[in-house]
């Protein structure tokens, strides 16, 4: 039988902590259907850390008004280093 691999995941608190707000902000953008939150074994919540990331992402494009997707801002950070 071939074993699956775990998507890694943060808890809530830990989540907030590397937005540096609560929780209960945590649980607004949830409810606004903005950041996904899954129940592992039918009690314990996380998000995904893709889910995070990409939530992450979102708001700095947004706080910036950015209007290249993410492809791009790769494409032009990489030649920034050259």
């Amino acid at each position: 039988m071939k074993e699956e691999k775990q998507e890694p995941t943060l808890t809530l608190k830990e989540a907030a902590a590397e937005m540096g707000i609560s929780v209960s902000e945590i649980r607004k953008y949830n409810k606004k259907g903005q950041l996904p939150i899954c129940r592992i074994a039918g009690i314990l919540e996380r998000i995904r850390a893709t889910d995070f990331y990409t939530f992450c992402i979102s708001r700095v494009r947004q706080s910036f008004k950015m209007e290249k997707d993410l492809a791009e801002i790769r494409k032009i950070a990489g030649r920034g280093k050259r």
